[in-house]
């Protein structure tokens, strides 16, 4: 018998292919992912991107639309794109922070977990994904925006942090 969390790291979250060329490739390294490899961390920082790997772009776009607590409207067959799945994602910490805050936010009956047969634990799962993923756009369309406003403003190597600390900041996005 799966648990929600097996389930869960089981799914393959879709990214919106329209953030793509805009944030997904200017923000992380291309060719790491494409290639099965990772690129040292010198060498992505050197290269003015911040993340190895698409997945972790978007786990930074999901944290920062939860902080925001902005989600975006996301047709995951019209508008998305795979890329990994979930338990293939590091570090795996940062994965369970994801999971708890997707279930805090879901308002998920955690007692009423212990009642659902595989293919209800596999649906809640879905609909987590699904949560993560709205979260992610509304990350990736605060992003956009910044670069809209500032187009520079990635170049600093301490912006992304910055970023996640101040324009996670609640309900300015809406």
């Amino acid at each position: 018998m799966n648990t929600l969390l097996e389930k869960f790291d089981k799914k393959e979250p879709l990214y919106p292919s329209i953030y793509e060329e805009s944030i997904m490739k200017r923000l992380s390294t291309v060719g790491a992912y494409d290639q099965g490899g990772v690129r040292p961390e010198e060498e992505v920082f050197n290269t003015g991107r911040f993340f190895n790997r698409y997945y972790e772009c978007f786990m930074y776009a999901a944290l920062l639309g939860m902080k925001a607590a902005y989600e975006l409207p996301f047709e995951r067959s019209k508008d998305g794109k795979k890329f990994l799945a979930i338990s293939d994602w590091k570090p795996s910490r940062m994965k369970d922070y994801l999971f708890m805050s997707l279930l805090t936010l879901s308002n998920t009956d955690l007692e009423a977990l212990d009642l659902l047969d595989q293919k209800q634990i596999d649906d809640k799962a879905l609909d987590l994904v699904k949560l993560m993923e709205r979260y992610a756009c509304g990350g990736f369309d605060m992003i956009e925006k910044q670069l809209k406003e500032n187009p520079h403003y990635f170049d600093d190597p301490f912006s992304i942090a910055r970023f996640l600390k101040d324009e996670g900041m609640g309900d300015k996005h809406k």
